[in-house]
């Protein structure tokens, strides 16, 4: 069975929206499984191109390998009790996945499919996270805040490439990161 991908759980989400009056942050967690994960990876890492103190590189850095382990291990992620229970209103969910449905969409457009993302989905998912997980520690702990654009880039494009399926995406995520290496 294939897993939906991103953009399906975001419409799914706006369809639930338009039933309640409000959707609860734990409702969220379980909708979107790990996949939230490398949402909140790519979330987090686009911070990371424009602040370049290494008092914001690495509590960011530091999440993002949490994120990428839970990714890792197909885990969905934790919400403490407290958070589980709040309830977002749905109007707020619909405008929210109608933006991040649009933009998945142009995206999908914008680059073609790769024909071969789906016979080796087995492999991107498990090189995906590994790929984050070690990028997110050379920008947090190893790299000097200066010199790690193309880390940055490869934690962007890999992120992004593990909402969108798209291999091409994940790829030249690869690739940032091998330039980051040098």
């Amino acid at each position: 069975m294939k897993k939906a991908s991103f953009l399906e759980k975001t419409k799914e989400l706006s369809a639930y929206s338009d039933r309640y009056e409000t959707v609860t942050v734990f409702e969220i967690t379980q909708h979107y499984g790990s996949t939230l994960c490398a949402f909140l990876a790519f979330c987090l890492s686009v911070p990371l191109l424009v602040f370049s103190s290494q008092w914001v590189a690495l509590p960011l850095a530091f999440v993002i390998v949490v994120l990428a382990t839970l990714l890792l291990f197909d885990q969905r992620l934790w919400v403490a009790d407290m958070f589980k229970s709040y309830h977002i209103p749905s109007s707020t969910i619909k405008l929210s996945t109608t933006w991040a449905a649009a933009s998945f969409e142009r995206l999908k457009k914008a680059i073609p499919e790769a024909p071969f993302y789906a016979i080796y989905a087995p492999v991107f998912s498990r090189l995906n996270p590994l790929v984050l997980i070690l990028a997110a520690f050379m920008v947090g702990f190893i790299q000097s805040p200066n010199t790690n654009t193309f880390t940055v880039l490869s934690l962007l494009f890999v992120s992004l490439g593990s909402l969108a399926d798209d291999g091409y995406l994940c790829l030249a995520g690869y690739s940032f990161f091998l330039l980051g290496l040098i």
